[in-house]
């Protein structure tokens, strides 16, 4: 792999703001990693560890064709909203109880710069935006 597509987020770019307007074309929950992924047109999303999805009886396919369009970025409990109603939560703190996401693999090339592909914790994605 070219270590020069890998890197942080820039310090100026809210990670979670470029994700608005994304339509799922495919999520698949992976149990041998614990990641469930979300791909994007020109856009992926990995999350590597707990997550959970709101309401509780929809499943990952229920995403597909389904537009992220708003989000919440308090660590306590991350969320990430869809045009449906259907909500990703995560958290950045974590505990013993409820475990933050080990990583965050995220690529997005329809961003202004290109985000490549962003290997991180979880906290890095935590970036103050001037809503």
């Amino acid at each position: 792999m070219d270590t020069d597509l890998i890197a942080s987020p820039p310090e100026q770019t809210n990670v979670l703001k470029t994700m608005i307007g994304l339509k799922v074309e495919q999520a698949e929950r992976y149990s041998e990693t614990q990641s469930t992924c979300f791909q994007f047109s020109g856009a992926y999303l990995g999350i590597f560890g707990e997550m959970t999805i709101q309401p509780p009886e929809a499943q990952l396919l229920d995403f597909i064709g389904d537009t992220i369009t708003a989000y919440d970025d308090d660590p306590a409990c991350v969320e990430i909203r869809f045009n449906s109603g259907k909500i990703l939560c995560f958290n950045i703190l974590g505990s013993k109880d409820d475990p933050a996401p080990e990583r965050i693999i995220y690529s997005n090339l329809n961003t202004s710069p290109p985000l490549p592909i962003v290997v991180a914790q979880i906290s890095d994605f935590n970036v103050p935006d001037e809503r």
